[in-house]
């Protein structure tokens, strides 16, 4: 099976990585299951010292077996998983997830109800002698914001309040990595973003590293430096929020990521440049995409639109039906048909105009990424 092409990227910076200054974490060619049940297969991914990773993707692709499987809870059917340049996970051995120096936050933070946060921050410090214990407990608590809530049970905590002292007590004993299972999921919409950004602020601030997994592509895209997006037993793609989203390496991430739509194109190859023939335009394609793609002249390919690559133009001759709309506030969300080809699109407009379902909507294409597959 043929890896998307940041997998060979990575496990090529990987190996030249590792011939100079480890990386905090190497994953190679792993592979995770249950029984005959395949989740997941040939994964490789870098994380560097002080960087946030972020699995991200559908459910039910193996984004939380991943973080067990880092974190030391489950087994690989093959592979590695390197902290450091320690092996703590192969085929045949694994490390107790205690002697891997891996702090946890769970989806549900799993505080001990009968303990107050200080309890709770301190549980992990056992070996520490009860002054530096006391000490560092008392450091976290103001690193995270929750002094005032030393003598408190959870119980009586906010989910956000909640949120800060299972980071506190997950770093309080300074491993080399954290890792969070949906660690905002549980908190009120309102809040999620800003106690995020709260908390990324905190891991920087510590020069921590850390992996997040989440669902949610909002919060993984200002949280992360990297995100691995995960689906159908395979690593899609391993990059920044900013290329996931405007060089997408496999039809999947196209897809996923974002909005957008798919229109029907056909390649036109000359001597000098390849093109696109759309409902909406031609557009150029780069050498590198035909190389990759190995692209021919006449074939007909799939051409991904996102909303802001199309702009409300009453001028133009190019025109759509509306067949939906979203209001988003500064803008609405318009679903429409292009009446030449039949296909549907997504486009933004401002919202000082409201159209109506059932107008016609002038657009025209500006395209500045052309992300096309086979």
């Amino acid at each position: 099976m043929t890896l998307p092409l940041s997998a060979e990227k990575t496990a090529s910076a990987a190996s030249n990585k590792l011939a100079t200054e480890p990386a905090l974490l190497s994953i190679n060619n792993l592979h995770l299951g249950y029984g005959s049940t395949c989740v997941l297969q040939n994964v490789n991914l870098v994380l560097e010292k002080g960087e946030i990773g972020c699995v991200l993707g559908p459910s039910g692709s193996g984004k939380t077996s991943l973080l067990r499987a880092i974190a030391g809870f489950l087994p690989l059917q093959n592979g590695e998983i390197y902290i450091y340049e320690q092996c703590v996970s192969s085929a045949t051995k694994t490390l107790a997830p205690k002697q891997r120096s891996v702090g946890v936050v769970f989806q549900d933070f799993a505080l001990f109800p009968h303990m107050t946060v200080a309890e709770n921050i301190a549980f992990g410090l056992a070996k520490l002698d009860a002054q530096t214990r006391k000490q560092r407990v008392n450091e976290y608590m103001k690193i995270t914001g929750i002094e005032a809530f030393e003598n408190v049970y959870p119980a009586e905590l906010s989910g956000g309040q909640q949120q800060r002292v299972a980071i506190a007590r997950a770093i309080a004993p300074q491993p080399d990595l954290l890792l969070m299972d949906e660690a905002f999921s549980s908190l009120d919409p309102s809040l999620r973003e800003q106690i995020a950004q709260d908390i990324r602020r905190i891991i920087k601030s510590l020069g921590l590293t850390a992996i997040l997994v989440t669902h949610d592509q909002t919060e993984a895209f200002s949280f992360a430096d990297k995100i691995a997006v995960v689906a159908n037993q395979q690593l899609q793609q391993y990059s920044s929020a900013y290329d996931l989203y405007h060089e997408p390496e496999t039809y999947f991430v196209a897809n996923f990521i974002g909005e957008g739509a798919f229109i029907n194109g056909v390649v036109n190859i000359a001597a000098d440049k390849a093109q696109v023939n759309t409902a909406l335009g031609v557009f150029t394609l780069q050498a590198k995409q035909v190389q990759q793609l190995d692209l021919v002249h006449q074939q007909t390919i799939r051409v991904l639109l996102r909303p802001d690559d199309l702009i409300h133009d009453d001028a133009s001759p190019t025109k759509t039906l509306i067949e939906e709309t979203n209001f988003r506030g500064a803008y609405i969300r318009y679903q429409l048909r292009i009446q030449s080809s039949q296909e549907k699109v997504l486009c933004f407009a401002p919202s000082h105009h409201n159209h109506k379902v059932g107008e016609h909507f002038g657009v025209r294409a500006n395209v500045e990424h052309v992300i096309c597959f086979p």
